[in-house]
């Protein structure tokens, strides 16, 4: 690897931390006996689950950390298997894994005649992944198993990560929807209803029933555990250190979320996920009886919500059009001056501030002033790497100008205006 192929690689993990949770997916997956994922894991060099999250913890709470990756364990298989059993069951031969993170499951269907799959994810999972994944597979196969770089705000990368595609998709997302704020979650309510308009097909979830049943798990695997042992998992399965914004999908009104959902272009059902459980869990082996019985039960109360599109007119399904990526900067004395123009968002954040770094390495930057009369969208990877520039500054050295209201209201909605310095002409 080149010196500048690590350097995009890092700057790529710097806006987008979530990157790490997907990771601890394809240790749990090989853990659980998945001899694919064990194959990738081999090729990735990553390390074993236990030692990220259970050796640099104080010992006493080890034990409570075993707990949360035996949780997680039992997550992450329910989800990885029944979703495929889903497919089998859809009579669909196209899937779309976003976000598919370090999975194997490409590897799963590669020589499985008829059936397409389209794995998509941040640069940071793809650079890092396509690689080991393509020693894997043969060139048969890589006509039919493909991966992308996407972002699920940003329509033209999915819609480029789905050329040779013909007949219906079946889209899931798992695990991605509770990180978006609620402007980006319109964006990408906007895109895939755009994509089945086209293709067809339907898109399903488990991510918010998983969020409402999550407490309810967590007490059925630990019982028995103290009060501070179950907070210790609840905060360790959050994400780790990734906080998670509040939008309308996870509000704690069902019907809230039922009406944004419709709102959004999209008729809903839902299907019992009982029908598509295997029959038994590896992962919940090491569990008493009683526990097994408990965690099956709450599994079996859960639904996908399963999505259609309605052709509609509703305001929030418009079409958004924004320009590509662009930025033109020059130097004014101690002053970094950039005009940006287009989305900046997880695709173009990066190079955003690789651009920075670099000018402000080789010259006396001491304030940086952000033209972004033309900027048409900002996600939340482009909050990061705007965070990342105004801490790389001294105090009062970051400005931004000419804000879109448009951009601007993601600012307010995320509380960003209240740490950057917002100047509105």
């Amino acid at each position: 690897m080149t010196e500048h192929h690590d350097n995009v690689m890092n700057l790529r993990k710097e806006v987008n931390p979530v990157f790490e949770t997907a990771k601890a997916c394809l240790k749990i997956t090989a853990e659980n006996g998945d001899i694919n994922a064990q194959k990738l894991l081999e090729a990735l060099r990553f390390g074993t689950l236990e030692t990220d999250s259970v050796n640099d913890l104080p010992e006493d709470v080890k034990n409570s950390m075993k707990q949360v990756i035996l949780i997680a364990s039992i997550m992450i298989e329910m989800r990885f298997e029944s979703t495929e059993e889903y497919f089998r069951r859809s009579g669909l031969h196209q899937l779309m894994d976003l976000p598919c993170g370090y999975t194997s499951r490409g590897l799963r269907f590669a020589g499985k005649g008829g059936v397409k799959y389209y794995g998509c994810d941040i640069p940071a999972v793809i650079d890092e992944f396509l690689p080991a994944v393509k020693k894997f597979l043969t060139p048969e196969d890589m006509n039919f198993i493909h991966y992308s770089s996407v972002d699920a705000t940003n329509y033209d990368s999915l819609r480029n990560a789905l050329k040779g595609a013909e007949g219906e998709l079946l889209i899931t997302t798992e695990g991605m929807l509770m990180y978006f704020t609620q402007s980006e979650l319109e964006e990408v309510f906007s895109n895939i209803h755009r994509l089945l308009e086209e293709f067809g097909g339907r898109w399903i979830t488990l991510d918010r029933q998983l969020t409402e049943k999550d407490d309810l798990i967590h007490r059925a695997v630990s019982e028995g555990l103290n009060e501070k042992s179950i907070d210790i998992i609840r905060k360790t399965l959050s994400a780790r250190s990734i906080d998670t914004p509040d939008n309308l999908m996870f509000s704690d009104d069902e019907p809230t979320a039922r009406k944004f959902i419709h709102d959004m272009g999209f008729d809903l059902e839902l299907e019992p996920l009982k029908y598509y459980l295997p029959e038994k869990l590896h992962s919940t082996e090491s569990l008493p009886v009683k526990n097994q019985s408990a965690v099956r039960e709450i599994l079996e109360g859960m639904s996908y919500y399963v999505m259609t599109p309605r052709r509609v007119t509703a305001s929030k399904t418009n079409r958004s059009v924004s320009r590509n990526f662009t930025e033109e900067s020059y130097i004014d004395g101690t002053t970094l001056r950039v005009k940006l123009s287009g989305r900046l968002d997880t695709i173009s954040a990066p190079e955003l501030l690789d651009k920075f770094r670099a000018i402000k390495s080789s010259n006396e930057i001491q304030n940086a002033e952000l033209d972004m009369g033309e900027l048409d969208y900002i996600s939340s990877a482009g909050l990061r790497a705007l965070m990342i520039m105004f801490k790389e500054l001294p105090k009062n050295g970051f400005r931004m100008i000419n804000i879109k209201p448009s951009v601007k209201e993601i600012l307010e909605t995320t509380g960003f205006d209240s740490i950057l310095n917002v100047d509105v002409v």
